[in-house]
């Protein structure tokens, strides 16, 4: 039998557990994080100068947020040699004065949601990657009902996803920044983020 080689061992898959990473780690490409922050500035979408990167892992998103100028805390569960070590979604803080950005573990994105807003100051910004696909299915229907982005930029080129922080290979799945602000209500409006290289 021929060997299926439609989807090779890639930076982010949707395709089985068995070729995810154990620990669902899968790092963001720096270059691809500051493309999206040129578009936040060029769409006069400001952020807070204090961040909290909750799923830092080896510092991929909280070294592009500092070298433009945020104040930075990053944290994680596993201890990947950046940030502290902490379990998010358990730790015992009620308030954060600042903003959130991260690319989290995608089976525990809801509770990253969940955990984020109950957290914001009103107006403060949770801003997540993730795949296209997680705008779908019922749970998450609800969950939208209940906390409605405001911005979702998507991705029109496949951005680079390190699997266990190995950026080899290509990566097959369609990515997108969901943003929400605390206390927002409405629709959300759809933006798209070019390759520079189109340009």
């Amino acid at each position: 039998m021929k060997k299926d080689t439609t989807y090779p061992l890639i930076g982010a898959s949707n395709h089985t557990e068995k070729i995810r990473d154990k620990n669902d780690y899968y790092a963001t490409n720096p270059e691809d994080v500051q493309i999206f922050l040129n578009k936040l500035s060029d769409d006069r979408i400001r952020l807070n100068r204090s961040i909290w990167e909750p799923a830092c892992g080896a510092g991929h998103i909280s070294r592009v947020l500092e070298k433009n100028g945020f104040l930075v805390q990053s944290t994680d569960l596993i201890d990947r040699g950046y940030g502290d070590k902490l379990n998010y979604l358990t730790c015992p803080i009620k308030k954060w004065g600042g903003d959130i950005i991260t690319n989290p573990p995608f089976k525990l994105s809801s509770e990253f949601i969940e955990k984020s807003i109950s957290i914001l100051n009103d107006k403060s910004k949770l801003l997540l990657l993730l795949p296209i696909r997680y705008l779908e299915t019922k749970i998450r229907y609800y969950l939208f009902k209940r906390f409605m982005p405001k911005y979702i930029y998507v991705y029109s080129y496949r951005i680079k996803i390190g699997k266990a922080g190995n950026f080899a290979g290509d990566n097959a799945v369609a990515y997108c920044w969901l943003i929400w602000e605390k206390g927002y209500q409405g629709d959300p409006q759809i933006r798209f983020i070019a390759n520079p290289k189109w340009s």
